[in-house]
């Protein structure tokens, strides 16, 4: 699942390889990946674009409204 958080970043609550993908359907570049940990399992990409935010929208992207949700997500993972 990939889910959409603020401030307007993407991640995936799977693995690297599905967000990648998603990204690329949205016009985001590989090199835009921020990783969270040091092999690059768990990052994310920030949208800038609001075409691109609405593309994301479309394709079905999970909406979290409060940064920490998605902070917590991530502790859970790296741990």
């Amino acid at each position: 699942m990939i889910l959409l958080g603020p401030p307007n970043r993407i991640t995936s609550t799977i693995n690297a390889e599905e967000l990648h993908r998603f990204a690329e359907k949205i016009g985001l570049k590989l090199e835009w990946y921020k990783k969270l940990n040091e092999d690059g399992s768990i990052g994310y990409y920030d949208i800038t674009s609001e075409a691109k935010i609405r593309r994301a929208l479309r394709l079905g992207v999970e909406v979290v409204e409060d940064e920490d949700d998605l902070l917590y997500f991530w502790k859970l993972l790296i741990k």
